[in-house]
């Protein structure tokens, strides 16, 4: 039972790893090296704890951070633990912990915050300095959005007036969710507010009033600015308007058609077989009925019949095009 629980945290996990921190990938890595050195069946769980470690694997990569666990396959945990007398339950239990031990620059608070808000507001947090943390985390987000706009536009806005022009679910520059729905507009609508207000509420008055905030609540902002911050920047480096370049033949991938994005089992299957034809190939979703935007996915793949045959019978010969 415990197994199928874990399996199902898994899938889920699977079904929007992208929007996942890294410490909720590390806390779920941790777990399920410890449940299979434990007694749980390997099988049972191996083929989404790969798609879950190289995701993780890939985000370290990108930070320029050593990622001290090199089992990217269970039966290697194995098969390592046979060959280092790791004979008791609690010694693998250590084992694991050892892997993803935090160090000063990771400790218990900063799990999970995007590596750019923690590097702006750590070192103010850590010398006592919380509110002008909390400032620096939105200044941080500000600039990004602002540069963003500028060079899509050529406007230079900011503050609130920028946030809401840059996510206007009437005619965004930057899009979060797919507005031919009306779940899409709403969550382009909230996120423009919440990133409106967040410069209105949370960073002017850090920035203009001479106050103090406790841990507690220092804590939660800046949790907050890296959500909103994860949330920029997924929209801006993994989805590209290609449908012209997808129409003209001009763009190499494999292209996926999804009309549902919310179709776990559909999204699961995709991934799983990508991660099984691994190669130097982009992977690109396209979502809905319309190619305006698409999912540049994080992981490649190598062309072959054998991966047309396996998508083309889950997603239709229609929705399944290699351009090369």
């Amino acid at each position: 039972m415990e197994t199928n629980n874990l399996n199902d945290r898994l899938l889920a996990t699977i079904a929007n790893i992208e929007e996942r921190t890294d410490g909720e990938l590390i806390a779920l890595v941790r777990e399920t090296l410890t449940r299979v050195g434990t007694g749980a069946p390997i099988d049972d769980v191996n083929d989404q704890y790969k798609i879950i470690y190289r995701e993780l694997d890939e985000r370290f990569r990108k930070q320029g951070v050593e990622h001290i666990n090199q089992f990217d396959d269970l039966w290697e945990f194995y098969s390592y633990w046979k060959e280092n007398n790791l004979n008791t339950y609690a010694a693998r239990r250590a084992y694991v912990r050892s892997l993803y031990r935090q160090d000063a620059s990771s400790d218990p608070l900063w799990v999970g915050i995007h590596p750019v808000i923690r590097d702006v507001a750590k070192s103010r947090f850590d010398s006592g300095h919380r509110a002008d943390a909390v400032e620096a985390a939105f200044k941080e987000i500000n600039s990004r959005v602002k540069e963003y706009v500028r060079q899509k536009t050529g406007e230079e806005l900011d503050g609130a007036s920028l946030m809401t022009h840059a996510f206007s679910p009437s005619k965004p520059i930057i899009i979060l969710d797919d507005l031919d729905t009306e779940d899409g507009r709403n969550i382009q609508q909230g996120y423009m507010q919440m990133f409106a207000g967040a410069m209105i509420g949370i960073r002017n008055p850090k920035a203009h009033a001479n106050t103090e905030i406790d841990k507690d609540e220092a804590v939660s902002l800046i949790h907050f600015a890296s959500t909103l911050f994860a949330k920029f920047l997924l929209a801006t480096q993994n989805i590209e308007p290609i449908q012209e370049e997808a129409k003209d033949n001009k763009s190499r991938g494999l292209f996926v058609r999804l009309f549902n994005p919310d179709d776990h089992d559909l999204l699961l299957t995709l991934k799983t077989t990508v991660l099984n034809h691994p190669g130097k190939e982009p992977v690109i979703l396209v979502l809905g009925t319309k190619e305006r935007t698409a999912i540049r996915l994080p992981m490649k793949v190598k062309f072959s019949d054998e991966l047309t045959r396996e998508l083309s019978k889950v997603f239709g010969d229609e929705n399944v095009v290699i351009r090369s």
